[in-house]
Parts: C-alpha cells; sequence; structure tokens
C-alpha cells in the first residue's frame, strides 16, 4: 500500500478506535465503583472500622472523578498508539519499549 495512503487510514482511524476505547474502559470504572460502594460503604454489607471512606462518596460523583481521570488517560494513549509514528519509532512494543 502507498505509505501516505497508510497514514490517511491510521489518522481516520484515531477517532473511532479513541471513542470506542473511552466506553470500553467506563464499564469496568462502573462495575468496581457499584461493587465497592455496595460492599464497603457504612451502609453496605461490610461496616469498616474508622469514620469514612472513599466507598462513603456517593458513587454518581465517585464515579464521575474516576471517569475524569481515566477516560483523557484513555483517549491520549490510544490516539498516540493508532496514529502514524515516525520513521525512526519502532512499533514493536512501543510505548512500552
Amino acid at each position: 500500500m502507498v505509505r501516505w495512503l497508510s497514514s490517511a487510514l491510521r489518522w481516520i482511524a484515531v477517532l473511532p478506535a479513541c471513542v470506542l476505547s473511552a466506553v470500553i474502559v467506563l464499564f469496568p470504572i462502573h462495575w468496581v465503583v457499584l461493587i465497592g460502594t455496595g460492599l464497603f460503604s457504612r451502609t453496605g454489607l461490610y461496616e469498616g472500622q474508622g469514620c469514612c471512606s472513599i466507598w462513603d462518596i456517593p458513587p454518581e460523583a465517585l464515579e464521575r472523578g474516576i471517569d475524569a481521570v481515566f477516560v483523557p488517560a484513555t483517549l491520549i494513549y490510544t490516539a498516540a498508539w493508532v496514529a502514524p509514528a515516525g520513521i525512526s519509532a519502532p512499533r514493536s512494543l512501543w510505548p512500552f519499549s
């Protein structure tokens, strides 16, 4: 395939890949927050020691706060992975190399 066509197709794939990765990362966060608040909050099954914990925060607020950190990080990571790299950047283990 022509090099410029390959590069153009990768740039076209950046946005759908980022949106898909953001949606995929939302599900585990949602599950962890609901299970955690259900089991470890003061009104849940386990009555923990101490005055308060992160699980006492309302689930909606806790989920939004965690989403605010993980969704942009996932978008940036996915965009960096899908976007065309320069000639000198190896794609085999990048960005872990």
